[in-house]
């Protein structure tokens, strides 16, 4: 069965013994069909054949499907797989999630057949948001880290915020973002012990990332890419458009390498909220390694954009 993007559905019938039905097993004992949905009932077959299936030409044709719907309402897809509706301002990235059937998960895995698939309404990217596992942060969590370098507003809430590039003491928090363990020059890691490090102004690590952890993070959800931009309207709707740019094969080099340059930086979002009555609080935790479009191609070593 296929679903047109004019919502007509095509369905194609192959005997038991026929030569289409003996090829397609064949592929899907070799492991070699993608599978739709966790089920694994259905599996995904292009027309341009059966050798060249790949999860890009079905990530690519649903996304023509999403971008002919045009506006779409704001929605999250829940773990039960019921869809809700959602107004949050980063109701973008879930409403493509919920389009393309992705269940939100803690998992470093990508999201769609093998592709990492990101939604952006601007020129900066989120490339991932991997909390801190050492140094203060890592030591005494997000609430006293945020305590002891963020920032109190008059209505009670405290944030740590601002845009931190390697070498750079940031003007606001005064700390100072680091690559302990990694060579510029030739643009590998010289001390797999090392990592990301932010170091206050009194020379002691306020928050770290050790490079095992993201290595894998980073490997596993970056080899295939796509950026998918997205504009939002009054009446919380989206609407999916391209160019979509897909990156494919990344080494966690690479992404130092555009750190150490300041293509790649620190963006962190993390407050403390005030609950009003109870005399408590809510502590949301938010480190964002982010980037810029134009600066994506840096990270990848093919990367194309595609017009819907």
């Amino acid at each position: 069965m296929a679903v047109t993007p004019a919502g007509k559905i095509y369905a194609y019938l192959a005997p038991p013994q026929s030569t289409a039905s003996c090829e397609v097993l064949k592929k899907i004992n070799s492991g070699k069909l993608a599978i739709a949905g966790d089920a694994g009932v259905l599996y995904f077959i292009p027309l341009t054949g059966i050798a060249n299936t790949t999860g890009r030409d079905a990530l690519l044709t649903q996304l023509l499907v999403i971008h002919s719907k045009h506006w779409i309402p704001g929605n999250r897809l829940q773990a039960d797989g019921q869809v809700v509706p959602y107004r949050a301002s980063n109701g973008g990235g879930y409403t493509l999630e919920a389009e393309l059937g992705i269940r939100p998960n803690g998992n470093a895995a990508p999201d769609f057949q093998g592709w990492e698939v990101k939604a952006s309404a601007d020129a900066r990217i989120t490339l991932m948001t991997p909390e801190p596992d050492s140094g203060h942060y890592g030591t005494h969590g997000v609430e006293s880290f945020i305590r002891k370098y963020g920032y109190e507003r008059p209505d009670g809430t405290w944030y740590f915020t601002g845009l931190h590039r390697v070498g750079e003491r940031q003007k606001k928090t005064r700390q100072l973002l680091t690559l302990k363990g990694f060579d510029p020059v030739t643009e590998k890691i010289t001390d797999i012990n090392g990592g990301i490090v932010l170091f206050d102004q009194d020379g002691s690590p306020s928050a770290g990332w050790t490079y095992p952890r993201l290595i894998e993070h980073w490997g596993r959800k970056h080899a295939n890419a796509a950026y998918v931009p997205y504009q939002k309207n009054v009446d919380n709707q989206y609407w999916f458009h391209g160019p979509v740019l897909l990156g494919t094969g990344t080494s966690f080099d690479k992404f130092l390498s555009a750190m150490h340059i300041g293509e790649v930086f620190y963006d962190p979002a993390p407050k403390i909220s005030p609950v009003m009555g109870s005399g408590g609080s809510r502590v949301k935790a938010r480190s964002q390694f982010r980037t810029t479009k134009k600066s994506l191609p840096s990270l990848y070593d093919s990367f194309e954009s595609i017009d819907l």
